[in-house]
């Protein structure tokens, strides 16, 4: 007997060894997964099940990963810039960061999936008053402060697992997510900043054992919003402006800027990356390139772009007339551009500052880069603006930048001194108290500005 012919039978015995272990694995993460599903009423992540993506992972067999259909890269595009977490208590207990990029991080990590959940189960919004609005910013739970208006629909869509609640409109800038006095399950607050009034849907986010358990990993460090305090000095903020006992501690940044127009490599990609193959020329201070429409790069680092008279297809088309369609094309194009130029070394990020839809249909983008937390202004604009009509991108304008920490911290008095500071100037209407870095070319400064 040879000995090839006896080898088979211990084979085969432990491999329907290992099967079994295997099978066995599968069965309890399935069980495992049911029941977190039941639980987060969650069931998909874009379009394909993550029940089944885990038997898949642990069979060697891992489904490829695709980016859900039309949703661009956003990573950070809505990341907030403020966070408070309010406890439980007799009185008002909370917990606040701003202007503390890193420690921001940490806590919207921790955080994120509760609003993300929030998001995608919202049921029907229901109108609050403003009172109503207060008192879920003093009831435990999580306060979310953006940089600047964002649709809600666009909203959903890149926080909400790649899906939409279609019940939820307008545009925020403020989101609560807060436990509801004898429910199971917490209600998500907002203030529609389109026509200013308040509301709250339930969600399925449950509160025992889930949020009231990741409330428990805070504690108070004196934040207080304006409406809070008692003073004139902030008599003229806004409701919501956040307010911390200690002065912020925010960095030094350099900035860098411009263009090498003689660098071809550089022009090229940017060429390449924006889409044109047409005639290009140079003129004093400037590369022109045109191809029925008209893109501009600037020595000062500004790519200017204008579809006008353009004949056939458009460059940068859109599918669908919604707010986060248009922003899909625009944060792409936005955020190759930049990445092209400064290689991804850049301690900015971008973020979306406004979304407005103007009577006629068009919409209109701004995008700043942020650093600590902060917008930052180049020579007093915004870092982009995008202009969308009939379909596509008819117009924008970006300056390209970069910032390096210097690793000195910028000295910026405390929020009540600040506040008191306001109080001589003539506003009309009550204004956010916020940092905001200017950036005119070398070491940028941070100062405080009533938005």
């Amino acid at each position: 007997m040879k000995l090839r012919d006896v080898v088979p039978a211990p084979r085969s015995r432990r491999r329907s060894v290992i099967e079994l272990g295997k099978d066995l694995l599968i069965l309890l993460l399935v069980c495992s997964a049911v029941y977190l599903s039941a639980r987060s009423q969650l069931y998909h992540i874009s379009g394909d099940s993550w029940l089944g993506q885990i038997v898949e992972r642990v069979r060697g067999e891992a489904l490829p990963t695709v980016a859900p259909a039309g949703q661009g890269t956003w990573d950070g595009t809505v990341h907030p810039v403020r966070l408070a977490v309010c406890l439980p208590g007799e009185t008002v207990l909370r917990y606040g960061v701003q202007y503390d990029e890193e420690q921001l991080d940490r806590d919207y990590a921790a955080l994120e999936g509760f609003l993300s959940e929030a998001l995608a189960s919202a049921r029907d919004p229901e109108k609050i008053s403003e009172r109503a609005w207060r008192e879920a910013l003093s009831t435990p739970g999580v306060y979310f402060g953006l940089l600047g208006t964002v649709p809600m629909q666009a909203l959903c869509r890149w926080s909400a697992e790649g899906g939409a609640a279609a019940e939820l409109s307008g545009s925020v800038r403020r989101l609560i997510l807060v436990e509801q006095a004898g429910a199971e399950t917490a209600v998500l607050c907002y203030r529609n900043e389109e026509d200013g009034s308040y509301y709250a849907c339930a969600t399925s986010v449950l509160i025992e054992g889930y949020l009231e358990q990741a409330l428990w990993d805070y504690t108070d460090n004196g934040a207080r919003f304006a409406y809070e305090l008692s003073g004139e000095d902030y008599a003229e903020l806004a409701p919501e402006t956040m307010i911390l006992p200690d002065a912020p501690t925010p960095e030094r940044y350099q900035a860098a800027g411009g263009l090498d127009l003689a660098d071809d490599a550089v022009r090229g990609e940017l060429e390449r990356l924006l889409g044109f193959r047409g005639t290009d020329y140079a003129v004093p201070g400037e590369w022109v390139l045109r191809d029925g429409d008209t893109l501009r790069l600037s020595e000062d680092g500004t790519l200017a772009y204008d579809s006008a008279g353009q004949e056939g297809a458009a460059r940068y088309p859109v599918a669908g007339d919604d707010a986060a369609s248009a922003l899909d094309v625009v944060w792409s194009l936005l955020n190759d551009a930049e990445t092209a130029w400064s290689g991804g070394a850049n301690a900015a990020s971008l973020c979306l500052w406004s979304a407005e839809m103007p009577a006629d249909g068009a919409w209109s983008f701004t995008f700043s880069y942020v650093l600590d937390g902060a917008p930052v202004l180049v020579d007093g604009k915004p870092a982009a603006v995008f202009q969308i009509e009939d379909g596509h991108i008819a117009r924008y304008e970006l300056c390209l930048r970069s910032y390096t920490a210097v690793g000195e911290t910028a000295l910026v008095l405390p929020e009540r001194q600040a506040a008191a500071a306001l109080r001589g100037l003539e506003m009309e209407g009550q204004r956010e108290l916020a940092l905001c870095y200017e950036d005119s070319g070398g070491t940028v400064d941070v100062v405080w500005t009533a938005r």
